[in-house]
């Protein structure tokens, strides 16, 4: 790039006006133009035919990976030692944009040196604590979360100090440690501090401020978790109808509280209402964001959930199909939101008896666990993997279910901690295991001694 185009880079990166996912997402080359319409048919009728590229989609697949890995040349030559608030601007909206694409290890080596360069050269603590928050955002996702959690505590200690109890980034910041104590399974420490910060925002940016209404949302949440059912309808149909007065029924916010209402509908059993917010989310999801979104395709493998549960297993096996291909294509194959597709279609295929199929994909999530430390994997990988034990229990096979539970409940108790409802339930399957390996040397003492009398 010249000057004047890695300087409009730069404020494109500074003002986030970029997404990348939003835009890949409105990538189909079957709409592209051409000067002559007998010259686009004949392209795309060529292009259709040509089994080695994969069609339209192959060419779709080739052009966003040429087009990340572009995106990330030019990111990593941001490589500035931040000295001015331009430099600082710059390489923070660099590790906010690594984020977004889900490149978070790399976010938070770009928030480590700004941590450095911040107290080094000992600038305004609002300074540093604004590359502390972003640091541990990185770390929570990364689902690094015990050091999530101890920067988060600094970075409202040191926001109350500086700027006040009641000041917006105070707030956030204590929304932001309250979602990474839910991650932890720590609820009713989550809870108390969404309840905190939602009293806050309510009092100084007022009750229908988007902020306000994201934290009265994630409340919400925990107390779904928690199975206070009553009150965390109430909240979400609060905030769902300040929403769509607000800000209109295809705002991201809104459809996320149209989701979080529709889990909650599952979680009490009226599946069919569930059932039209789902379908009417990733409606709503396809037209404004485009079918390959990655909202749009976690919307997808909602759906599909929502209707294995109600038995329509042919449609669940298609729509978890679409969502790992969508995922693939857009995020790749190791992200959390493809393994979780993949996670779930090999569940499906295994209570339908294809277990051949299904094997193959709990070990394909497995895989990626790997050579990997095992805080920098995604917990939806171990729970996988205890679903793949607890199958292996199902068919007999005692000592590969040994091994696979004890190295998912390991990890789990190492990264997420023994109190968490995941490594409870691990807990829980590795008790049935051992059940399981004892009934198999109790009959195979009895075959011996059986043996035995009749020599």
């Amino acid at each position: 790039m010249d000057k004047a185009e890695t300087a409009a880079f730069h404020a494109a990166l500074t003002d986030r006006s970029f997404k990348f996912n939003d835009w890949v997402a409105r990538i189909d080359l079957s709409k592209a133009e051409a000067f002559d319409e007998s010259d686009k048919a004949n392209i795309l009728a060529a292009v259709k035919s040509d089994s080695h590229s994969g069609g339209i989609h192959g060419l779709n697949k080739r052009v966003i990976e040429l087009l990340r890995q572009w995106l990330s040349e030019q990111v990593q030559f941001l490589t500035t030692i931040p000295s001015n608030d331009d430099d600082f601007n710059v390489l923070f909206s660099k590790g906010r944009f690594l984020r977004s694409q889900g490149r978070a290890g790399e976010a938070e080596a770009v928030f480590r040196q700004l941590v450095h360069e911040a107290e080094n050269q000992q600038w305004p603590e609002i300074r540093l604590l604004a590359a502390m928050g972003e640091l541990a955002g990185a770390l929570k996702d990364q689902r690094k979360l015990q050091e999530a959690e101890s920067v988060y505590r600094e970075c409202v200690t040191g926001l109350e100090r500086t700027v006040g109890a009641t000041h917006p980034h105070t707030l956030e910041g204590t929304h932001n440690l309250a979602f990474v104590l839910r991650l932890r399974g720590k609820l009713s420490e989550s809870e108390s501090l969404y309840r905190k910060a939602l009293a806050g925002k309510q009092s100084t940016l007022g009750v229908d401020h988007p902020s306000t209404l994201i934290t009265m949302n994630q409340l919400g949440v925990v107390l779904l978790q928690r199975e206070k059912f009553e009150e965390s309808e109430t909240l979400f149909r609060k905030a769902l109808t300040l929403q769509q007065k607000l800000s209109g029924e295809g705002h991201p916010n809104t459809l996320c509280t149209l989701n979080n209402l529709a889990s909650l509908l599952d979680a009490t059993g009226r599946l069919d209402e569930a059932e039209g917010l789902r379908r009417k989310v990733l409606r709503i999801m396809e037209e404004k964001l485009g079918p390959l979104n990655p909202e749009t395709l976690a919307s997808v493998n909602n759906l599909a959930a929502l209707v294995e549960k109600q038995g329509k297993l042919e449609e669940a096996e298609h729509l978890y199909r679409r969502a790992i291909t969508g995922t693939r294509q857009v995020l790749g194959p190791a992200h959390p939101n493809t393994m979780r597709s993949v996670g779930n279609l090999a569940v499906l295929l295994e209570k339908q008896g294809k277990l051949a199929e299904s094997e193959a994909l709990y070990c394909s999530v497995i895989a990626a666990a790997d050579g990997k430390p095992e805080e920098a994997v995604h917990p939806v990988t171990w729970f996988y993997m205890r679903r793949y034990a607890n199958h292996l229990r199902s068919v007999g096979r005692i000592d590969e279910a040994v091994t696979v539970c004890t190295r998912a409940l390991g990890a789990q108790e190492r990264t997420l901690g023994s109190d968490h409802p995941a490594t409870k339930m691990s807990v829980k399957v590795m008790g049935w295991i051992q059940e399981a390996a004892q009934i198999n040397t109790d009959d195979t003492a009895t075959t011996s001694a059986a043996s035995s009398v009749e020599q």
